[in-house]
């Protein structure tokens, strides 16, 4: 044979990173792991690879041996911006904290539904990753008014914040929160059973460039709040209202006079009481 027809035996861990990282990027996270798991040589570039991962997603729809592939994420992870873990009962404080220890450009942090956790997993989040901007924290009973208080001390830059189911936290700490995140523009406060219309003021006062709120299920929420939203919320373009009793069309009628707000509730579902009064807000 001439040298033109001489083969060569390139493996893939020959490839330039460059083009490994290309390749990588087409692949699941299952697909990942399933690799990593074929030759010691592609688990190094597959932990490699992790290291600048800008996302991690886990859900309900997540299968597999979750918890031990995410102890692998944890340790190699390092440039993630984007973390989702929903609905995921097998989340426990050690690895999640050192995700956030390793990875200070979190961005967005969506915990919702996250039972097995501890408030003091969220301190090195809290205290080392300043820009974060999305915060979802629904249905995580773990949170408390001390934490929430840290929060508000250690960031400035949230914009879109759930707290929907958090129970255990005060009136006066969300109004501090409320004072202090002024850039919010998504905002639920779902069931939370300490919100009422001192809270909605506070929100009409302090969150100018609100576009959706979420009040489904807070009972103490009346007219004289909603009137404050309407009159104080300029740029409010959703609002969720659905199990406030005491809101009736008359107080949400401002707020559909203006024809670019989506109100949940339809004219006539709520409670059909006309109830005119001075509009005097309760003091923050």
């Amino acid at each position: 044979m001439g040298d033109s027809d001489e083969s060569f035996d390139v493996k893939f861990e020959d490839l330039n990173w460059d083009i490994i990282s290309y390749i990588f990027d087409y692949l699941t996270l299952k697909d990942l792991f399933t690799l990593r798991c074929t030759s010691v040589c592609l688990k190094n570039l597959t932990e490699d690879y992790f290291q600048t991962l800008p996302e991690i997603v886990f859900n309900s729809q997540s299968t597999g041996r979750l918890s031990e592939c995410f102890d692998v994420l944890a340790e190699n992870c390092s440039g993630l911006h984007f973390l989702t873990l929903t609905d995921c009962e097998w989340l426990t404080d050690v690895p999640l904290r050192k995700i956030f220890e390793k990875n200070p450009k979190l961005q967005s942090v969506r915990l919702s539904n996250s039972n097995n956790l501890s408030s003091v997993t969220l301190q090195p989040l809290i205290l080392r990753c300043k820009n974060l901007e999305k915060l979802e924290l629904s249905k995580c009973y773990f949170l408390t008014t001390g934490c929430l208080e840290t929060l508000v001390l250690h960031q400035s830059n949230i914009r879109e914040l759930d707290l929907s189911y958090c129970n255990s936290l005060s009136e006066g700490v969300l109004i501090l929160l409320l004072r202090k995140f002024r850039l919010l523009t998504h905002l639920s406060l779902a069931h939370v059973t300490c919100v009422g219309d001192s809270v909605v003021l506070a929100i009409a006062k302090f969150s100018k460039k609100l576009r959706y709120l979420n009040l489904n299920g807070c009972i103490e929420v009346t007219d004289r709040g909603i009137r404050a939203l309407s009159s104080m919320s300029t740029n409010l373009e959703a609002l969720k209202i659905r199990g406030c009793n005491a809101v009736t069309d008359f107080g949400l009628s401002s707020l559909r006079a203006r024809g670019t707000v989506h109100i949940d509730r339809p004219i006539g579902a709520g409670v059909p009481i006309y109830r005119p009064f001075p509009l005097v807000f309760p003091q923050v």
